[in-house]
């Protein structure tokens, strides 16, 4: 009769705890667009942007996702952000052992602007200029403050784990004081990428437009304490300075510019001691 009465006892808080974890879930999942909206248009407010009605963000806290559709805000002088698709996929449980684990990451179809003025740069309609007091006051920083910042991987708090993360048309229009620029990332692929205090190991490639110039990147790296490797292969096509003469030093503006280069690499690294 008591096993019977504890068998209730615990099913019936089995099932209230599954059923609040699911009631949670379902509410972040209806609300999160609205929440989002609210978050995101307080965000551009000050930079005089509007939040497109159609944009909507939902996360699943159940399936650890984020999915983010046509997130677009635009203002005046060309000033406008627009995201197609983003999919985030990741895993809580591996945090418990120390591991940080990104099942996917994809993004498809970026539309930004970049503007070079005298007054200082403005991205996406964001103004950057406050940032070179940032720069200035990080410089000052004490030189052993700054070399603690950067370590290598026996530092890392947790190991990461990225099987793949994938982005696809992204495009930047760049207006450099009336100069007129266009970089796409046609593709990018991380793959295989972990990293702990023991190993690391990746494979990345990557297709870019810069005008009339095209980049194809490809690279594998393999590394562990007693030693490792980074193979990789660079193709560049139809290299133009044209479009940049007006950047250069006076004795070259007069120069013509325009070849191919295709560049093998292999990078042995040393055994850590």
């Amino acid at each position: 009769m008591l096993r019977q009465l504890w068998a209730r006892l615990w099913f019936r808080v089995a099932s209230s705890v599954v059923l609040v974890v699911i009631t949670f879930n379902s509410i972040v999942w209806l609300t999160s667009p609205m929440f989002s909206r609210y978050f995101i248009a307080d965000l551009i407010q000050g930079s005089r942007l509007e939040l497109d009605k159609d944009s909507l963000v939902r996360i699943n806290l159940f399936s650890s996702r984020i999915t983010i559709n046509n997130l677009r805000w635009q203002g005046n002088e060309g000033r406008e952000f627009h995201l197609n698709s983003l999919d985030f996929n990741f895993r809580i449980l591996p945090l418990f052992i120390k591991e940080f684990e990104i099942s996917r990451l994809s993004v498809d179809g970026v539309k930004l602007h970049l503007l070079r003025s005298e007054q200082g740069f403005s991205i996406a309609g964001f103004d950057l200029s406050p940032a070179e007091q940032e720069l200035e006051e990080s410089a000052d920083e004490p030189q052993a403050q700054q070399q603690a910042q950067v370590s290598g991987l026996e530092s890392l708090p947790l190991a990461v784990d990225v099987p793949i993360i994938e982005l696809k048309d992204i495009t930047l229009d760049i207006d450099d004081q009336g100069h007129k620029h266009r970089v796409v990332l046609e593709r990018f692929r991380l793959q295989r990428a972990y990293a702990n205090k023991e190993k690391a190991e990746s494979a990345l490639d990557f297709v870019l437009l810069v005008n009339d110039t095209r980049f194809s990147f490809d690279s594998a790296l393999d590394w562990q304490p007693m030693g490792g490797a980074l193979l990789g292969s660079l193709n560049i096509n139809k290299l133009n300075l044209e479009a940049y003469r007006y950047l250069l030093p006076a004795e070259l503006s007069t120069a013509k510019f325009l070849s191919d280069f295709v560049l093998n690499f292999e990078l042995t690294m040393p055994p850590v001691r």
